[in-house]
Parts: C-alpha cells; structure tokens; sequence
C-alpha cells in the first residue's frame, strides 16, 4: 500500500492541509480512537485501524464498513509490531492504544506492556521503516504531572509545568514520552485529559470503575479548554485533530497540554 498523493504542492502551500495519507491507528476502536478515525477517513486520508482481535472490537470495526483496512494485532509482541508497521508502511501513526485507570492498577505487568513496551517496539519499528520514517503522535496524559493540591496551587497547566506523576499511569506516560522523544522520528506528543461523553452511555456496572471514581477527590480543580461544538466537526476532536493535519503539513516536534476531549451525544 502506498500513501495518496493526489493534492498538488499548490493546493498545499494555499490551505496548509497536506495531501491524503496512510495513517496507522492504534487502539482505533476506543473512546477516542473511535471518533479519529471518522475525522481522518473524512478529510481522504487512507486509514489503517489496528486494535486487539475482541468481540467488541469487531463490531465496531463492522461499524466503519469499507470506510478503513482493519488489521488485528498485540501490541506487546514486538514481532508484531515490526511486522505492522513494515506491511502498512504509514506515513504517520497516532499511537492511541493504552491500559487506562483503574484497569492499570490490577494488572501492572500488562499495563506496562501496552503503555511503555509497546510504544517502544513501535517507535524502533517506524525507525526502521525504509524509505523515510513515518510521523509519530504519541497520546499521552495530564496524569504526568501528577496529583495537585487546589488549595497550595491554582496554577494552569503548561508544557513547561515539571512532570511529577503520582500514580502508575502517570509514570508509564512518562516513560512512553521519553521514548518518544528520544526517537528519531518527527513526533507530536498530545497530553489528554478528560475524555467523556457528553451524554452517558447506559453500559454493564463496572464495579473497578465506581470504587476508582469514588476514591477521587472532592475537591479537585479540573483545568478544561474550549471546545468548538460544530457537529461537522466532530466535536472536540478537531481541536487534536487540527494540530495532527498541521503536523502532517509541516513535522517538527512539539508538545501540547490540557485537551479535554468531549465526544458528542450524536457520534457517541
């Protein structure tokens, strides 16, 4: 499979959208991973979907129709990896997939190996990709700069603000940050944090969940940003999204802080 690359380097100076590619996502059938594919398929950009091989996951990737190429794959076997990414061949991975909170608590081993090994093995593996490595967007989390105490701080967050995480997670995106910025590849790094539905989904209890948001406390400051509700826009994705098609556009590295993904109820 090769990239598109039918818009002419005209059209692209004018609008600062680059040209159609082959864009690999992980964890394409989550929460988020879910609502970037429709984005990027939208805008004419060939997408690669990769996800784990579950009922669940199937029936969203039946969802999508012939809208992307679904490819089945662990990330945690490096052999794997190196095997997606050289028959893909992208030119670009938004690297999603993640064991979030609480799950991560009850299964560390696991938890480290989606969240820093695997990045690992998908970093070298698009290293290595001949004839140009591809661009690499990395999610990461707020969780990074760790526990805050409202009433000894009321600063904003900020790329500049020290990493000190506090938890498992945090920690991990620490990690998968560092490797990611080691690379040799032209990376993006998005420091995500609240990603909710604006509606809540009736779903079976989850009882790791509930314990996990009735330990949180009260009195914690959440930072937001605004989010543009344009329905044509899929919601609050395309703040993420905007900076993915400039990256495109442009590479560089960079790093950005504080987005509060909602998923609006009609994409929910």
């Amino acid at each position: 499979m090769q990239p598109i690359s039918s818009w002419s380097a005209a059209h692209v100076r004018r609008t600062g959208v680059p040209p159609p590619s082959l864009v690999l996502v992980t964890g394409a059938f989550g929460l988020v991973g879910s609502e970037v594919v429709k984005p990027l398929t939208g805008a004419g950009h060939r997408v690669v979907a990769t996800d784990l091989d579950v009922a669940a996951n199937r029936k969203a990737a039946a969802a999508l129709g012939d809208a992307v190429e679904v490819r089945w794959a662990d990330l945690t076997q490096p052999d794997a990896v190196t095997r997606l990414v050289s028959e893909v061949a992208p030119r670009a991975i938004v690297h999603l997939a993640a064991v979030i909170p609480p799950h991560c608590y009850a299964r560390r081993s696991l938890a480290h190996a989606v969240n820093v090994e695997a990045t690992t093995s998908l970093v070298r593996a698009a290293e290595a990709a001949p004839p140009s490595p591809p661009k690499f967007l990395q999610a990461s989390s707020i969780a990074v700069y760790g526990a805050r105490n409202p009433h000894r701080g009321d600063d904003v967050l900020s790329v500049d603000t020290p990493l000190r995480p506090s938890d498992l997670y945090g920690a991990h995106k620490v990690e998968a940050e560092a490797v990611v910025r080691s690379s040799r590849l032209d990376w993006l790094i998005l420091r995500l944090g609240g990603v909710l539905p604006v509606e809540p989904r009736l779903r079976v209890v989850d009882l790791e969940t509930i314990y996990f948001e009735a330990s949180l406390p009260a009195d914690g400051r959440i930072q937001m940003v605004e989010i543009d509700f344009n329905p044509g826009k899929a919601g609050g994705v395309t703040c993420s999204y905007n900076f993915f098609q400039r990256f495109l556009a442009s590479g560089g590295n960079a790093i950005k802080t504080g987005f509060h993904i909602l998923i609006p109820s009609s994409c929910a």
